[in-house]
């Protein structure tokens, strides 16, 4: 099980996604995210705003998937 925050970023002419390193927990990814992440995000794509975030969930990979 492992855990990315997901951002949702715009500006008026366009929209991207970005994301955080990987957890091992929804908890330590959405801590992550409050305690630096946001801020990370915003440093980084000058101009965008964050319209949401969640984390999450990838389930294990399974030998169909791969």
């Amino acid at each position: 099980m492992i855990w990315a925050g997901i951002f949702l970023l715009c500006v008026p002419s366009d929209c991207l996604t970005a994301s955080t390193p990987l957890f091992a927990s929804k908890d330590a990814c959405e801590k992550a995210v409050e305690d630096y992440g946001m801020q990370r995000v915003r440093e980084t794509f000058i101009g965008y705003t964050v319209l949401d975030w969640k984390c999450v969930y990838f389930g294990e990979v399974n030998e169909s998937n791969a």
